[in-house]
């Protein structure tokens, strides 16, 4: 669907803006079509037109699917030359490792998003508590819920009740 509205676009003589390539990434990489996906996101970077929400889309798509490492290839493309990346990025990066199991470069991540002056948010802490804790590293979990209050976040109910129940234990 996405790419015909594309194809209607560019026949009606109109010029798709980043925001429009974006939609078509995301919804691409939604539809598992990485491709043709990866071919606009490349287009969109060759003619100086990817924004950090154009990588963001494509990261978010490879993570979707566990290709956590052409995710990072992108990170470090986006650290290096720019644009730089956000939150989202990071969050989405955590996520596609947590996903994995792999939660040594989940929590590489997050201290280099620190280190990057990028303050973890609800969803970060929220992220990482629930993978460890779906891992079984539950003194990992504990220790990052601790943090989290220690920033003055709040958890949410689901953090609270896993962990006091695995506090029972």
């Amino acid at each position: 669907m996405a790419i015909g509205f594309y194809h209607k676009m560019v026949k009606n003589g109109l010029v798709p803006s980043t925001v429009t390539y974006n939609v078509l990434i995301d919804e691409l990489c939604a539809g598992k079509r990485f491709a043709i996906a990866f071919e606009i996101f490349d287009w969109t970077v060759r003619h100086d037109m990817a924004n950090t929400r154009t990588y963001n889309a494509i990261i978010n798509g490879f993570c979707s699917v566990g290709d956590t490492e052409k995710a990072m290839v992108l990170f470090h493309k986006m650290v290096s030359v720019g644009p730089s990346p956000t939150l989202i990025t990071y969050n989405t990066l955590i996520g596609g490792y947590l996903k994995k199991g792999n939660l040594n470069n989940a929590l590489r991540l997050f201290e280099m998003m620190k280190e990057s002056k990028h303050v973890p948010d609800e969803w970060t802490y929220s992220e990482l508590i629930s993978g460890f804790c779906k891992w079984g590293k539950m003194d990992s979990a504990s220790s990052l819920f601790r943090e989290m209050l220690e920033c003055g976040l709040s958890p949410n109910q689901v953090e609270s009740c896993i962990l006091a129940s695995a506090s029972d234990d």
